[in-house]
Formats: structure tokens, sequence, C-alpha cells
């Protein structure tokens, strides 16, 4: 959720346009950062006065978090896919012994 959240500011510009995207508040928005700035222990987004901008580090953080996101999406299409019953192989077993 926080990668998710991450994302959006950046394509928003903007904390609260995200926020209200997400339909969370401002406030939590802004904690969840703060907590992935302070893990990295880097500045992941440069505030300006009304717009919002990543930083280089924030930058790196996007392209992954767009990565592992989409994998993310991936994984849960299969899992549902499974779970309706949809045949399943294991792309590393071989199809015949």
């Amino acid at each position: 959720m926080t990668l998710q959240l991450f994302v959006a500011i950046v394509e928003e510009q903007s904390i609260a346009k995200a926020a209200e995207k997400k339909n969370i508040a401002a406030s939590a928005v802004s904690r969840r950062i703060s907590d992935i700035e302070h893990l990295f222990k880097v500045e992941l987004l440069r505030r300006h006065s009304k717009e919002i901008a990543p930083t280089p580090a924030g930058f790196a953080l996007l392209e992954h978090a767009r990565v592992i996101l989409g994998n993310l999406s991936k994984a849960r299409d299969r899992i549902d896919g499974i779970s309706a019953g949809q045949a399943w192989v294991d792309p590393g077993l071989p199809t015949s012994l």
C-alpha cells in the first residue's frame, strides 16, 4: 500500500491529491512517506510550495515500485486464476517424464 501511495504522490505531484485519490487522510500519507524516508535514510520527495517532485533516490524507488506493483498484480491474477480452477503449469517442471 505504501508503494502505491508513493507512486500516486509522484503522479499527482501532490500528497493531498494522492490522499484523495486513495481515500486516505493526507496526514496518514505524509506519515507513511516519512516512514519510508527514515527506513532508507534518504529524502525521496522534494516538497516545494504546492508541488512535490521526486529526488534522484525517489526516481530510483519509483522505478522499482512500478515493477514491484506490476509483479504483485501478475501474482494476484495468477492466484485468482488458480482459485477459479484454471490449470497452471510450473514453467520449471518438465511437461513429460
